[in-house]
Parts: structure tokens; sequence; C-alpha cells
């Protein structure tokens, strides 16, 4: 078993590597500690991204690329990332930051230790793209621990955009929220109930190209001001936050 625990208080904003797994690994499985407003990007190494790539935000789902699935998810804002394997390509493990104190943990087999189970597809030529990092600590089941030096990543931080669709597309710029139309309203009784941004960060930057982040609030709807209640109130989970320039 290969395990490691990637923590830094600060990193530049965008993306920065944390470690690869290397081919024919299995078991894969890639999570945050703390629930933020962090990212976890995979691509494959020296190629494409397969999820959160190109500062664009992925849906939730099952993601195929290396000869294997990848199953994505964000439960109660702690992004999630599994697979059984094995792959059939090194995978780079990055973090999409945009706040203090990024923690993930990562572990996975290698192919010495694996067994005959596998989620095997058909191998696609998926392969172009730039490749980012920091420094990490590898964590191996004999307590060994040793650090690596990578390359500072690009610091420059376009603005993000969220997918609906099950593969990740990028999309035109925009310093406008989505509509908030497309949220779901809860309707009880007389009261309704919707997902609603109620306020935004401060400015990452104080002289322009910097990004603000606007989470959703479960919120009853009255004739005057909004208010925030129990998310239980509201339909589903709140959508992904939204992040405009400033």
């Amino acid at each position: 078993l290969v395990s490691g625990l990637f923590s830094r208080p600060r990193l530049p904003l965008g993306y920065s590597y944390v470690t690869t797994v290397p081919r024919g690994a299995c078991r894969l499985n890639i999570t945050e500690i703390m629930p933020s407003e962090n990212y976890i990007a995979l691509k494959v190494t020296n190629g494409s991204y397969i999820i959160n790539g190109e500062f664009a935000v992925s849906a939730p789902g099952t993601y195929e690329a290396a000869g294997a699935r990848f199953m994505y998810s964000r439960p109660a804002g702690l992004d999630t990332v599994l697979a059984l394997g094995p792959i059939h390509h090194p995978i780079d493990i990055m973090v999409l930051y945009t706040q203090p104190n990024p923690s993930i943990k990562y572990e996975y087999l290698t192919d010495s230790e694996t067994d005959e189970t596998s989620n095997d597809i058909p191998m696609s030529n998926n392969i172009p793209q730039h490749h980012a990092g920091t420094r990490h600590h590898r964590h191996h089941n004999a307590n060994h621990t040793r650090a690596l030096d990578h390359p500072k990543s690009d610091t420059t931080l376009p603005f993000f955009t969220f997918h609906d669709s099950t593969l990740p597309k990028q999309q035109p710029h925009t310093n406008t929220l989505e509509s908030q139309s497309q949220v779901e309203t809860n309707a009880i009784g007389n009261r309704k109930f919707t997902w609603k941004i109620l306020s935004f960060t401060q400015c990452s930057r104080t002289c322009g190209g910097g990004l603000q982040v606007g989470k959703f609030k479960c919120v009853e709807v009255t004739g005057g001001e909004d208010k925030e209640i129990s998310p239980a109130h509201c339909e589903g989970s709140p959508p992904p936050s939204r992040r405009r320039r400033c």
C-alpha cells in the first residue's frame, strides 16, 4: 500500500502538483480531509486532464481514462475520487487551489499487490497539455517518508466554469453569475425555499485579476429579505459554488 497526505498552508492560485500514481496501480482512493473550495484534479501524466482541468469544475460522475473508470463525487464539500483500476498510464494528482490549507489524502495498491479484480475499459490515445507542481511527502506502509521537489505551478488563474455534463469541457470566460433561475425551488404549503448566493468572499487580489467565491445557502423566499435556514428545507444538494473575477 502506498499512501500519503498532502497539506500546505498556502499555495499559488491555480494548479499544484501532489503526486504521480504509477501505471498498474489499483484501488485508488483520493479524498479531502476537510471540506473546502479547493478541488482534486487528475490528469494523465504528460497528457490531458481527466477531471477538474482547464480551470473548469467537473460535475460529479464517472470518467473514463487511462484504461480505468474514475468515480468523482463531492459529498458535503469533500472532493473524493475512487478508481478500482489497474490504470494503464501514470496519473498525476493535482490540487486546484482557491483557499488556504488544502489537505488531500491518497492511497493505492501497486501492481505487485493487485488481484484479479479490474474495471478495465478500452484504452484511448488522448494526450496533450502541461504539468505543474509543488513539494509533497510520500508515505509508504513501512513508515518511510521522502520529499520530492517539483517546479512551481503556474499562478495564472482564469475564471472558473462549472459543467453539468458527464464529460469535462471548457466554456468561455464570463464575469457574470450563472442564472439562479436554474436552481430548483421547493414549496411547502405557502412557504418557498431555494438555494441562493447571499454574499461573496473578499477578492483574492488587490490589484485586479483576482477571484471571489459565492456559496449557495438554503433560504426561505419572502417578500422582504431572504432568510438563511437549514439545508434540509431545500431540494437536493447545494449547487457548486460560483466564482467571479474581481
